[in-house]
């Protein structure tokens, strides 16, 4: 459940996941990179990862990146 309004920050990376530009090392605090850059939004990716917004687009094995859908 989303408690506030997304931010600038949270639609630019939802953008960028949409446009296949995000790949994801998945885990209990998932890292985000965008273009091959790690994300520097931990918050922002965190958030988006709980609530579902981002997710693995498959398994991917610990330390792995998967693309994100």
């Amino acid at each position: 459940m989303i408690d506030a309004p997304p931010s600038h920050r949270d639609i630019a990376l939802l953008r960028a996941v949409a446009a296949g530009r995000v790949t994801m090392a998945p885990g209990s605090e998932p890292d985000l990179f965008v273009d091959g850059i790690a994300c520097c939004d931990q918050v922002a990716a965190t958030r988006l990862a709980r609530i579902g917004l981002v997710e693995p687009a498959g398994p991917a094995a610990l330390g792995h990146r998967v693309p994100a859908g």
